[in-house]
C-alpha cells in the first residue's frame, strides 16, 4: 500500500506548457470578442443618458412655459426660471442646455458623455411638434434622428 502511494505521488505531474498556452490563447480570443462589445454598449448607454437628459429638460421647459408664456424666461437653470432640474445643465460634455430661445421657440442640446462629438437636439418651432435630430451618426444616432 505504501509502495503504491509513493508510486502515485511520483507519477503526479502538472500541466504541460502547451496545455497552459492553449488555455491562455482561448482566453485571449474570448477577451478580443468581448471587449469591443463592452465598449459599444458603454457608448450606447452614454448616448441614452444624453437623450434622457434632453427629454427631461423639454418637460422642464414646457412646464416653465405654462407659467411664463415665453420660452425666453425658461432658458437657464436659475431658480427664477427652470428651478431645480437635477440635470447636468451646461454646454459641456455630458451636459444639456437650452439655447436660441424666443417667445414661442427653443432649442435644447445634449452632449454625450462617452463621445463629445455626438449631440442630440430638440427644437420647438412655433406651435408644431418638437423636432429631434442628432449629429454625427454613431451609437444612438442613426441617420440624423433619434
Amino acid at each position: 500500500m505504501t509502495r503504491r502511494l509513493s508510486r502515485l505521488r511520483s507519477e503526479e505531474r502538472g500541466f504541460s506548457l502547451i496545455e497552459v498556452l492553449v488555455v491562455v490563447i482561448i482566453i485571449a480570443v474570448l477577451a478580443a470578442i468581448a471587449l469591443p462589445q463592452f465598449t459599444s454598449q458603454r457608448s450606447k448607454a452614454n448616448s441614452g443618458n444624453a437623450k434622457a437628459n434632453a427629454r427631461n429638460l423639454v418637460s422642464q421647459v414646457e412646464l416653465c412655459n405654462i407659467q411664463a408664456s415665453d420660452y425666453r424666461r425658461c432658458d437657464s437653470a436659475d431658480a427664477d426660471e427652470l428651478g431645480q432640474t437635477n440635470l447636468p445643465y451646461g454646454a459641456g460634455v455630458g451636459q444639456v442646455s437650452v439655447s436660441a430661445a424666443a417667445q414661442k421657440t427653443y432649442t435644447i442640446t445634449a452632449r454625450s458623455a462617452g463621445d463629445p462629438t455626438i449631440t442630440f437636439t430638440v427644437e420647438r418651432s412655433g406651435t408644431g411638434p418638437v423636432a429631434r435630430s442628432c449629429t454625427p451618426d454613431g451609437p444612438g444616432c442613426e441617420g440624423g434622428g433619434w
